[in-house]
């Protein structure tokens, strides 16, 4: 059953229902014909302008499903554009394949394949073979210094010891100890001493180790001629006149401490005396004449 035709059967069966309804009203028999006139011209109306079934325009839907299928893989396609010059800034190589498929019901499936290839570039150590040392060569910038590690500080401790005929480990670790084997070094080559391996240090090794340079010879220490002391003098012993003396305060006399006079001495009278015998006698004691001290 057509559309038009279902149209029609409404609007039939609708204004006949309402004119029933019209005529039973209590309105006047004018009233009631002018009422139904007016409904059935509206009907007439309405059905000259509705369309036919045999009018109804069709819709292709071949049409449809080429409309479609025109406008969809252009927008997936410059989706998948996008999305590529996005990702390219990203990674290093990538690419972006857009296939579609027409079914039956004139959908449209879009797969979109996206390749990415990463490159890593890995840094390439480049070992100092023109020297024979096994680490790569520093460049002396950045200046190495103590708390330095690493391979470039192996090549210093290693072409320090090819130099100066050193035999500290080659451990890569930049300490006291290598510091002050870099000092020597650069006092021995006439450079600033301070222990740091910088761009001139580093050049001066590489230069004596190629044979460009020679090493220069160690500093003739100067020592002074040795001074000749004149001949010490010497003293005769100083003698010691200290003696040990019995002194009577009483008679004013000192005596030796075995002479036979000191058992006659009373112990308040005695003094025992050590010291120089012309000390008692600027006291004002004389000698024993018995014992003569």
């Amino acid at each position: 059953m057509g559309k038009g035709l279902l149209i029609l059967l409404a609007i039939a069966f609708f204004p006949i229902t309402i004119t029933v309804f019209i005529f039973k009203s209590n309105m006047s028999t004018k009233a009631k014909l002018i009422s139904a006139a007016a409904l059935w011209g509206v009907v007439l109306i309405v059905g000259a302008l509705s369309p036919s079934n045999n009018n109804t325009p069709t819709t292709d839907n071949s049409s449809i499903v080429s409309e479609v299928q025109e406008e969809t893989p252009n927008k997936e396609l410059h989706t998948a554009s996008e999305t590529t010059s996005t990702s390219e800034t990203i990674t290093s190589t990538e690419t972006s394949e857009v296939e579609t498929e027409d079914t039956t019901e004139g959908t449209e499936t879009t797969v979109v394949t996206t390749t990415t290839e990463v490159t890593t570039t890995e840094p390439v150590v480049k070992l100092d073979t023109e020297l024979g040392i096994n680490y790569p060569r520093p460049t002396g910038s950045p200046e190495l210094t103590v708390g330095s590690s690493g391979d470039e500080v192996c090549w210093l401790q290693e072409a320090l010891n090819k130099t100066m005929g050193y035999g500290m480990a080659v451990d890569g670790s930049f300490g006291n100890g290598t510091a002050a084997k870099v000092t020597e070094f650069q006092k021995r080559c006439d450079l600033t001493a301070n222990g740091v391996a910088d761009a001139v240090t580093i050049k001066m090794l590489v230069d004596i180790l190629s044979g460009n340079k020679k090493l220069p010879d160690p500093p003739v220490v100067v020592t002074d001629p040795p001074v000749t002391q004149p001949p010490v003098e010497t003293q005769a012993p100083v003698q010691n006149n200290s003696s040990s003396y019995v002194v009577n305060t009483n008679t004013g006399k000192f005596h030796y401490p075995s002479c036979s006079s000191v058992g006659d001495i009373k112990a308040e009278n005695r003094w025992d005396y050590t010291g120089s015998r012309d000390d008692l006698i600027a006291q004002g004691y004389v000698p024993c004449k018995r014992c003569d001290p």
